[in-house]
């Protein structure tokens, strides 16, 4: 991966985490901000999978929520108890 790439890649993951946080605030599963946390962390997964299905994106989403690893993470990362949870309720919405 290229610096240029890896910064975009974590640009992705930034301002999906910012976004996140709005959706956890206000539960809006049909944001924009919500839809912009599904595109981006798209994006994210884009720059090292080398193709992308919905199918796949929600089977990670159930990953993240039954292992506590990637729960403590985005639970971590989005300053909530309730953003992995809501993480896995955006992809599940809009990976159909």
């Amino acid at each position: 991966m290229s610096e240029d790439d890896f910064k975009e890649m974590n640009k992705a993951e930034n301002n999906m985490i910012k976004e996140l946080k709005e959706v956890i605030e206000t539960q809006d599963l049909n944001s924009e901000a919500a839809r912009n946390v599904f595109e981006n962390h798209k994006a994210w997964l884009k720059f090292s999978w080398k193709s992308y299905s919905k199918e796949a994106h929600a089977g990670l989403a159930k990953m993240y929520v039954s292992d506590k690893r990637f729960a403590k993470y985005y639970n971590d990362k989005a300053e909530s108890d309730k953003g992995v949870e809501t993480l896995y309720n955006i992809i599940i919405k809009y990976a159909k």
